[in-house]
């Protein structure tokens, strides 16, 4: 009997660590991918813009970028 509740416990804790290792590695990778990461070097215009709900004279702003040619 504590032959079958051991092979249970081992069984469910291989089940339980497995994917959280795996998970821990992948956030490790990902961290250092972020981590040597380096700015864009052309970071005046950009392709599109979004313009967000809520602010004031969201409009006006995302028009100004238009017309200053900062998005193409």
């Amino acid at each position: 009997m504590f032959r079958l509740i051991r092979k249970f416990i081992t069984l469910l804790c291989l089940t339980i660590s497995i994917p959280i290792l795996i998970w821990g590695c992948g956030f490790v990778v990902f961290t250092a991918s972020i981590y040597s990461m380096s700015e864009p070097k052309d970071t005046n215009t950009a392709t599109a813009a979004i313009v967000l709900t809520g602010g004031t004279n969201r409009i006006e702003k995302g028009l100004d970028l238009l017309a200053d040619k900062k998005i193409t």
